[in-house]
């Protein structure tokens, strides 16, 4: 009996060799899943953003497309166009489309935390700034033409259908902006 007792007190003293190996592999198990799920969540957000930059792209290449067959809405005469319905229309559809276009652009090249975090790794842990500016220098370039337009007839059912930042950069170039239409619109402003 003394002997049986001798083994007994050993097994609940110390593991056998055995089970520290099998704490080992759980724990293990444990890091290549929690590896394996953030890899997981990494991929999704690189392919999310993939497909984001390729629909905005597309969007824009629409709206350039608009521009080849209406040529004449480039560069417009606003006073002009105002006078036939049918034209104004288009012409009203035409520079939706270009701040439609722009907008899909804008929420595409938005990082969220992963994109800015992984940027900030691969930059070797130096905050360098996105290069998107030019996105927003070709969106003002665009706009300045028809700002008077917009400020004709631009009201908030108009800016319904776009994103806010969208909306605050044309508000603001039409605040700014020498077009007699923009300066009747914000002269208490």
């Amino acid at each position: 009996m003394p002997e049986f007792e001798t083994q007994k007190e050993n097994s609940s003293s110390k593991p056998a060799r055995w089970q520290s190996f099998g704490n080992l592999a759980q724990w293990a198990s444990v890091g290549i899943s929690t590896a394996t799920f953030l890899l997981v969540v990494l991929q999704l957000s690189i392919l999310t953003t993939n497909a984001r930059e390729t629909s905005a792209r597309q969007i824009y290449s629409s709206y350039l497309d608009a521009s080849y067959r209406y040529p004449d809405f480039l560069v417009p005469d606003y006073e002009e166009i105002r006078k036939d319905k049918k034209k104004l229309t288009q012409y009203k559809l035409y520079v939706s489309h270009l701040l439609w276009s722009y907008d899909e652009v804008f929420s595409a090249i938005t990082e969220g935390w992963l994109e800015r975090s992984l940027r900030f790794v691969n930059n070797g842990f130096r905050n360098k700034p996105v290069d998107d500016y030019s996105w927003l220098g070709a969106f003002y370039t665009d706009l300045e033409f028809h700002l008077p337009g917009l400020c004709d007839f631009a009201d908030k059912k108009f800016f319904s259908e776009f994103g806010s930042y969208t909306e605050e950069l044309v508000v603001a170039a039409m605040k700014n902006s020498s077009a007699a239409s923009c300066k009747r619109r914000f002269q208490g402003d």
